[in-house]
């Protein structure tokens, strides 16, 4: 392996300014939000989690799955409820208990028309986020096409209007006589100015928040026990924290207001978008800086962290609900819509075509489904709480055979080498080739690969080389084959015909790494493909090799798969199909890409050699 400054390679050293780069704006923006939007330490940390928790824990998790990726957002939901819950909807309720138990809040004036403090606090939400002023020059250009028809008063002019908002709207009402009346202009009183301010559908939650608004810069505050939530009092764990103004207001549940919520996604699914697309800046910087260009793995951490984060904040700024409540009343929810749904025969046969489709959807990718699960390790259920027996005494040394890698992973017949009598490439067409869409596409830009083909992002012909890693360790690769310009532009397959034996110690949920990679890249070693194997895909190799050597009597099945490797490539087509079928039935295996192509792997154990680096068994 080629290494470079201070021992690390390319490679790594593209990581390592990937790292940098995504920590600089992270920090940055921490320091938007702690000294542009004076944020306090628990809101910056809580809301920039998903970006600095990622840059913590990406790093150390090169193999992920769903059931990691699952199990890690459940723990997250759980993580994020618990810290709202524990600080913030805690505050809310300290600061609505002290205004319910503040008596000069709730006393009323001479005339019997509220509190003065009510007025107060209320006018002071008034005046800073409705405020009344004069209409400026461009403001009328822009919206009001006939300005000479305003007639706007400025604050100096309404300051004797007031605000009444607690006082009767509307024609006086006498309880005594007219209670249905009175409850009737109350629910339109709430529907018609209420439920705007306060985006609920009650007038405590403007009492509430005029009252913060009249305290807000009060030295004393409402203080509360964090820990309580858990089920420990002020006897197990006596810390308590204050209760700013912003805890009052953070978690006030109501029905509308949610684009927020919107843009915070469509901002991230952009990003994570550019970020996979972006390899056309000038002299890369893009990729040499941040790895752009390629999906990257750390956006499904990134990701598993701020759905949840997110969810939690849509629930809580939604429902005033404990969660335990709030997952029984959407079940039910559920549970009612369906049973409504098929109350009538229109809604029975939508619910049995949706059945139908589903099962249809699920039937057709089920072996997909079973392989992202992991149901194809012998059972449905048991391999999703055990890992399969892997015994390092008797699996520690095997062997790996990399016969040929397929550019195209479902290639037009044609020889391998792309020459020869019977090669369809050859005659007639233009230079030689058929005229046929399949060739006509390689002049046409942006079509000249299609997604089942390894391809670069500038489109240029790689030098490649096999690499494999065992957790995060790479443990061997091989030499570098460069295909041609002609090879490379017709998919022609390129061959490595290597061998390895490899000396591996087991861990439990650690996956076998093979990546296909660009030795000379402008930006260093950059991955074209790869494909990762557990312990149940490698145990599933060795019993190919094993049914093999059944068949054999005189050699062992790791010396004739070197062997049948190493012959002379085929010319031509029917050779070719049959040499495949000799490999297939030693126990080779074509291996599709994450990044197109495929790669002709067997494994085989051998007898364990003792520990030490892996050794070749061939010069």
């Amino acid at each position: 392996m080629v290494r470079t400054t201070f021992g690390w390679s390319s490679a790594e050293w593209l990581e390592a300014r990937m790292w940098f780069s995504c920590t600089l704006v992270v920090l940055l923006v921490m320091a938007f939000g702690r000294f542009k939007m004076h944020l306090d330490y628990f809101r910056l940390l809580y809301f920039t989690s998903p970006g600095w928790f990622t840059l913590l824990w990406a790093p150390f998790q090169k193999e992920r799955n769903t059931y990691r990726l699952v199990a890690f957002m459940l723990i997250a939901f759980l993580v994020d409820w618990s810290l709202l819950q524990s600080f913030p909807v805690q505050c809310r309720a300290a600061w609505g208990t002290r205004m319910v138990t503040d008596t000069s809040y709730w006393s009323a004036d001479s005339d019997g028309r509220g509190s003065a403090a009510q007025m107060e606090a209320v006018n002071w939400e008034k005046d800073n986020f409705y405020r009344l002023l004069n209409v400026t020059t461009w403001g009328k250009k822009i919206f009001y096409p006939t300005a000479d028809t305003l007639d706007v008063l400025s604050p100096a002019e309404n300051s004797s209007a007031g605000m009444d908002v607690l006082s009767k709207y509307g024609p006086e009402i006498d309880p005594d006589n007219d209670v249905a009346l009175e409850n009737e202009f109350d629910k339109s009183r709430v529907a018609g100015w209420i439920a705007p301010l306060t985006g609920g559908e009650s007038q405590e939650f403007l009492l509430l928040r005029a009252y913060c608004n009249l305290h807000r810069k009060d030295e004393v505050m409402p203080h509360i026990y964090p820990f309580k939530t858990l089920g420990l009092g002020p006897d197990q764990a006596s810390l308590m924290v204050p209760c700013p103004y912003w805890s009052c207001m953070l978690t006030e549940a109501r029905p509308n207001g949610k684009l927020p919520f919107l843009v915070v996604l469509g901002v991230f699914v952009v990003l994570n978008y550019f970020h996979y697309r972006c390899d056309c800046l000038p002299n890369h910087g893009c990729q040499s800086w941040f790895g752009s260009g390629r999906c990257r793995g750390w956006w499904s951490w990134f990701w598993a962290t701020l759905l949840p984060l997110w969810a939690v904040m849509f629930i809580k700024t939604t429902y005033d609900k404990e969660l335990l409540v709030f997952i029984m009343d959407e079940i039910t929810g559920i549970q009612a819509t369906f049973l409504k749904l098929i109350g009538h025969w229109q809604g029975q046969v939508v619910a049995a075509l949706g059945g139908a489709s589903l099962v249809y959807i699920i039937y057709t990718y089920r072996e997909y489904i079973k392989e992202e699960l992991g149901w194809n390790r012998g059972g449905w259920f048991l391999p999703v709480l055990f890992a399969p027996n892997v015994h390092p005494e008797d699996s520690n040394t095997f062997q790996v055979c990399i016969w040929r890698l397929d550019v195209q992973s479902d290639p037009v017949p044609s020889s391998p080498r792309g020459d020869g009598e019977g090669s369809p490439r050859t005659g007639g067409g233009w230079f030689g080739q058929p005229l046929t869409w399949a060739n006509l596409r390689r002049y046409l830009p942006l079509t000249s690969r299609s997604r089942d083909t390894m391809q670069t992002y500038d489109g240029s012909v790689p030098a490649l080389c096999v690499r494999f890693y065992y957790g995060t360790e790479e443990v061997q690769s091989t030499r570098i084959v460069k295909p041609t310009n002609s090879e490379w532009s017709r998919a022609v397959p390129v061959f490595f015909q290597e061998t390895f034996r490899l000396n591996i110690d087991w861990r439990p949920r650690t996956q076998l790494r093979v990546e296909v990679r660009d030795a000379q890249s402008p930006v260093g070693h950059t991955i074209l493909g790869s494909i990762s194997f557990d312990e149940g895909a490698i145990l599933r190799e060795f019993d190919n090799s094993s049914a093999a050597q059944d068949h054999m009597e005189w050699h062992s099945v790791a010396t004739t798969q070197v062997v049948r490797m190493l012959e002379p490539p085929a010319f031509e087509i029917e050779d070719d199909l049959d040499q495949q079928k000799q490999l297939r039935s030693l126990g080779f295996t074509p291996h599709l890409l994450s990044g197109g192509g495929s790669i002709w792997l067997a494994f085989a154990e051998v007898e364990s050699a003792g520990f030490g680096a892996a050794m070749p068994l061939f010069c």
